[in-house]
């Protein structure tokens, strides 16, 4: 699939990308920055990305006794 087909796809299917973001901790606090830098990248080819972070991990588990929160999964 062309490039320019690709892009008319993602345009006419969403005007806007909704990604959710759970650096956690461990590798994801340097993989996620890294992930966005690269969406954020290719620009025009999809749609605008917006970004939402979200909690999970250990150090929200000892924080609030519990690792992945509902409002993370919803």
């Amino acid at each position: 699939m062309s490039a320019s087909l690709r892009r008319a796809f993602a345009t006419a299917s969403r005007s806007k990308l909704r990604i959710a973001l759970i650096p956690a901790d461990g590798i994801g606090r340097e993989v996620i920055p890294a992930a966005r830098d690269a969406i954020l990248a290719l620009g025009s080819a999809i749609p605008k990305p917006e970004f939402v972070n979200l909690d999970a991990g250990f150090e929200y588990f000892q924080k609030h006794g519990i690792a992945l929160p509902d409002a993370s999964v919803q």
